[in-house]
């Protein structure tokens, strides 16, 4: 029988939301001022840092997604793009399904 946990979708709280743009505010525009001393395409450059901090600071909340590790139960923040991951604790490999996490058995 395979072991699995279910996956949870969940936005960040308001405060770590706030913290979390703020953090692209303040790195992104000393970013952009750095690239922009690149001669010739660091304006060009920069501008599209600008944008892309922009539409971090101003756009729409992420859904992050977030499990528990089937044979330690730790919570991972998990990336569903990826097939499979291993837990950084117990370091057993697990494969990201659409809505559970399964443990792989490498035996």
């Amino acid at each position: 029988m395979e072991k699995s946990t279910e996956l949870r979708k969940f936005k960040r709280g308001w405060w770590r939301e706030l913290m979390h743009r703020s953090d692209w505010l303040i790195f992104g525009i000393i970013g952009a001022v750095l690239v922009a001393f690149i001669p010739e395409v660091g304006l060009l450059l920069s501008g599209v840092l600008v944008v892309i901090v922009l539409w971090k600071v101003f756009g729409f909340r992420d859904t992050l997604v977030e499990g528990n590790c089937p044979a330690c139960t730790k919570a991972l923040n998990i990336d569903p793009k990826q097939d499979v991951i291993a837990c950084p604790i117990c370091g057993s490999c697990m494969k990201v399904g659409d809505q559970s996490l399964t443990l792989v058995d490498l035996h």
